[in-house]
């Protein structure tokens, strides 16, 4: 486990920018690591592992990146299942349906073309109706 200590050889210094005096912090090598960025966002995301928020709000461009990020490792914590574990459960939920929707069509499908053909073979064994005069 790296240490914050550690982790701020991935935050860049940019002096004078935006304006002469101030220094940005640029977190671009930061986010460019995902293995780093995974340990930043649980380093943020401990302190409410035991009682998480109802929201996260995150500010600013700095801010939205890491707060997406913790929300949804705090989403996963709280209910005691990862939170795309559970999106992709309730993917495969919803793709069944739909297949089982789409074999009950081809079924119904089949069937219909089927009576069209009993329907037409029907129609060409009666006799023709002969006009009387």
């Amino acid at each position: 486990m790296t240490t914050p200590d550690q982790l701020k050889q991935y935050v860049r210094d940019v002096p004078d920018y935006p304006q002469k005096g101030i220094i940005f912090r640029d977190i671009t090598p930061l986010l460019g690591d995902k293995n780093i960025f995974r340990e930043v966002v649980d380093l943020m995301s401990r302190a409410w592992t035991q009682n998480p928020p109802d929201l996260v709000a995150a500010i600013e461009a700095r801010g939205f990146i890491p707060g997406a990020a913790i929300a949804v490792w705090l989403a996963g914590t709280n209910s005691g299942q990862g939170l795309f574990d559970r999106l992709r459960r309730g993917w495969d939920e919803k793709r069944r349906a739909l297949d089982q929707r789409r074999r009950a069509w081809e079924q119904d499908r089949r069937a219909e073309e089927q009576a069209r053909r009993q329907a037409a073979q029907e129609a060409d064994r009666k006799p023709a109706s002969v006009p009387i005069t």
